[in-house]
C-alpha cells in the first residue's frame, strides 16, 4: 500500500489515479459522464480537514484506493471514509484491507465517528455494512438538464415567486469581495439546521478566515465557484445563498450550499437565489448541460425547490457511520 500525495507525485502516477477512478465510475455509475480530473484529483486536497489517500498496485496497475478525511474545528471527532476497487479486481479482499488501514489511522487519531458515502442499492452499502457500518442517512440525488429549463426560470430570477423588497442579489465567483465576508460566513452558518439523519454532525461557526482557506482550496482543485447571495440592503446582512461548482472539462456543475438564515426564510429566497443562478451559469458556462444536486430524503421544503426548477431524482447515496471505541 503505497500513498498518495497530490503536491508531490509524479505525473504518471496521478493520470493512473485518474483513469482507475474513471474505470470504477463507469461501471457504478453506467450512462454517467467521465468525471473530470478536477473531480478525480481535487478531492486529494485537503483544507480544513486532512486528506490521505493510499492505493494498492497489482501488475503494476491501481486496483484500489482509499481516502481518509479528518474532519477539523468542531467536528474533530470525526473520520470519513472512501474506498474505490477495480472493478474486476472486487471479492478478493481488497477493500477490507483498505478499510482496515483507513479505520487504524482513524482510531491513532482519537477520532470517534467513522462514515462513508456509497451509492444506494450499490455493492457498496453491502460491504459498509459487513464492516459493522449502519445506515444514518439517505441523500436524494437531483439533476437538471438545462436542455429542458422552463422559460419560467427566467421569471423566478428576477424574483417573480420572491418578496423582493428591501433585498437584493449579489454574486461574484471564486472569491468574495472582502466587504461581504463575514456576513457571507455568517450566512454559510445557516446550513446548521439542515437535516444529518443519526450522523454525529456538529454545527459550524464559519469566519471570513476560515471561508478564504475554503476558496483557496476550490481554486487548488480545479473549480470555480460561483456565489448568488441576497443581500438586506438596510444592514449589508447576507440573507441567504447558493453555489455551484464548475470544472473546465465537465459537463455537469455540482451544487454547493443553499441556504436562508433562518428569520428571513418565507420569503421565496431559496427559490430567487437557485432560479438566479441557473439563468447566471446558463450565460457564463455554455458548455455546462447538466446542475447535479442532493438533498436529505428528509429535507421536502428543499426538495420542494429544486423540482419546481426542473430537477429529477436520479439515484440516492447512502451514507452509513460507525462509533468508534
Amino acid at each position: 500500500m503505497d500513498p498518495m500525495d497530490p503536491d508531490t507525485a509524479p505525473a504518471a502516477e496521478l493520470h493512473a489515479w485518474h483513469e482507475f477512478c474513471v474505470a470504477t465510475d463507469r461501471f457504478d455509475l453506467p450512462g454517467e459522464p467521465d468525471p473530470p480530473r478536477a473531480d478525480t484529483l481535487g478531492p486529494l486536497i485537503g483544507d480544513e480537514d486532512r486528506r490521505s489517500t493510499w492505493f494498492t498496485r497489482s501488475a503494476g496497475d491501481i486496483v484500489g484506493g482509499v481516502t481518509l478525511v479528518l474532519a477539523a474545528f468542531e467536528n474533530a471527532h470525526s473520520a470519513e471514509v472512501g474506498i474505490r476497487v477495480r472493478p474486476d479486481a472486487r471479492r478478493a479482499g481488497i477493500g477490507r484491507v483498505l478499510f482496515g488501514h483507513a479505520r487504524s489511522v482513524a482510531l491513532a487519531e482519537g477520532r470517534t465517528e467513522f462514515e462513508t458515502w456509497v451509492l444506494a442499492g450499490g455493492p457498496g452499502v453491502a460491504f459498509a455494512q459487513a464492516m459493522g457500518m449502519r445506515p444514518a442517512l439517505e441523500e436524494v440525488r437531483r439533476i437538471l438538464q438545462m436542455s429542458g429549463v422552463d422559460a419560467s426560470v427566467h421569471g423566478l430570477a428576477a424574483g417573480a415567486a420572491a418578496r423582493t423588497d428591501g433585498f437584493d442579489l449579489v454574486r461574484w465567483v471564486d472569491r468574495c469581495p472582502d466587504e461581504w465576508l463575514e456576513a457571507y460566513s455568517a450566512a454559510r452558518n445557516g446550513m446548521n439546521d439542515a437535516p444529518t439523519g443519526e450522523l454525529d454532525w456538529r454545527p459550524e461557526s464559519l469566519t471570513g478566515p476560515r471561508m478564504r482557506v475554503r476558496e483557496g482550496t476550490s481554486v487548488r482543485r480545479g473549480w470555480r465557484r460561483y456565489v448568488v447571495a441576497v443581500r438586506d440592503r438596510s444592514t449589508g446582512t447576507i440573507a441567504g445563498l447558493t453555489e455551484m461548482f464548475v470544472s473546465p472539462d465537465s459537463v455537469r456543475a455540482h451544487q454547493g450550499s443553499t441556504t436562508v438564515l433562518e428569520r428571513y426564510r418565507g420569503r421565496g429566497f431559496g427559490l430567487w437565489v437557485k432560479a438566479a443562478m441557473i439563468r447566471w451559469l446558463s450565460e457564463v458556462e455554455p458548455h455546462v448541460t447538466e446542475h447535479e444536486t442532493g438533498n436529505a430524503a428528509e429535507n421536502q421544503h428543499m426538495i420542494a425547490i429544486n423540482e419546481r426548477l426542473g430537477y429529477r431524482a436520479v439515484g440516492s447515496w447512502q451514507v452509513l457511520r460507525q462509533p468508534l471505541p
